[in-house]
């Protein structure tokens, strides 16, 4: 599930609501009296658990308006505070602003988390605690064709520790996140959680009488959840964590047949959206035709203008060399006419008359 919803027709997943508070849980002891900021706070539930938990005062950012607007109305705290924004662009907030910042499940959503990282470089003080998770996508998704649609990256642990540490620096503690399984002593109640919307995690108890055994099975970087860093001096607060809640034994499923069920979801959202490009292209197919005939068409008509437009110029040019030669033999019949001859004699008589007068002229003045 990408983000917990808290509206009234949310429905309540023990399972969800566990994985996603245990995240958060790993700060309860480190916010206490520090200013926090939770970058990409989703609905903001982690953010309101952090302001609960002694937070001096929480800032919640995250890109979806809609989200944030879930927040400030399922969320209302005096220490707390919402803002609708880019996790990558957070120049709203002063340098040196925050003793803890922390950021779950982000990284993999971003083009460039390289940009949040020198933004949290920017923002925490220098003694402050930096915490950042990263989903095991190769885990679910182990075909480097296959992931998560929301996923612009899937990341190794190593991948998400050698670009983490180039800019937050190398004196980080990693944890791994993974399932637990046991037994507990659960007091008899009779209630129903049918109708219960997804804010019923928040009923949750703090129970310091569990024992931790040793697993019976290796856990590594390649068969966990999430990778977890956290960057700065946490002064030997940090533990161990984990949220826990009780299922019947007909309902105890093994992690593989959640890991199962969970695919099956997936693929079933992925179904639906092959569906959904596949009637896409059909569309643009059929677009396409239709464009191809109009273009044939277009192609008859220029073909058409063409033609016309070669008629015309044959035609013009016809027009032209008939009036051309019509000219000519009128031209021809004037200078055959008495009346053309007649006045070229004039001229030459004309001339000579303007020579002698242009003589005389000059013998007067000499005389």
């Amino acid at each position: 599930m990408e983000r917990l919803e808290f509206s009234s027709g949310a429905k309540y997943s023990a399972i969800e609501g566990a994985i996603h508070i245990n995240r958060y849980l790993i700060a309860k002891d480190l916010c206490k009296g520090k200013r926090v900021l939770d970058a990409a706070c989703g609905e903001g539930y982690g953010s309101f658990l952090l302001s609960k938990w002694g937070a001096k005062a929480v800032d919640g950012i995250d890109i979806s308006e809609e989200a944030i607007q879930n927040a400030k109305a399922n969320f209302k705290q005096e220490n707390l505070t919402f803002h609708q924004g880019s996790v990558e662009e957070m120049g709203k907030f002063p340098s040196r602003n925050y003793d803890l910042i922390i950021s779950l499940e982000t990284i993999e959503h971003l083009s460039n988390p390289e940009k949040m990282l020198q933004e949290f470089r920017r923002l925490i003080k220098p003694d402050g605690i930096i915490i950042i998770s990263c989903p095991n996508d190769y885990y679910y998704y182990p075909e480097e064709s296959m992931g998560n649609p929301y996923h612009l990256k899937k990341y190794t642990f190593d991948e998400f520790k050698s670009m983490t540490e180039s800019i937050l620096g190398q004196n980080a503690e990693f944890y791994l996140g993974t399932p637990v399984d046991g037994f507990i002593n659960k007091k008899f109640r009779n209630f129903d959680i049918g109708n219960q919307s997804q804010d019923y995690m928040f009923q949750y108890k703090s129970n310091h009488k569990s024992l931790l055994i040793p697993q019976d099975h290796q856990i590594d970087e390649s068969n966990c959840s999430y990778f977890l860093g956290i960057w700065g001096c946490t002064d030997g607060l940090l533990e161990e964590t984990a949220v826990i809640y009780a299922k019947s034994m007909d309902a105890r499923e093994s992690l593989f047949d959640w890991e199962i069920n969970n695919f099956k979801t997936k693929i079933f959202e992925l179904e639906n959206k092959i569906c959904e490009y596949k009637s896409q292209l059909k569309d643009l197919l059929l677009k396409n035709s239709e464009l191809k005939k109009e273009n044939e068409q277009l192609h008859l008509k220029l073909e058409a203008v063409q033609v016309e437009n070669d008629y015309i110029k044959n035609s013009l040019s016809e027009k032209t060399n008939d009036k051309v030669k019509q000219l000519e033999e009128e031209l021809n019949n004037i200078y055959k006419s008495n009346g053309f001859k007649m006045l070229l004699k004039y001229y030459k008589l004309r001339d000579k008359f303007f020579s002698i007068r242009s003589k005389l002229t000059r013998l007067r003045g000499e005389g």
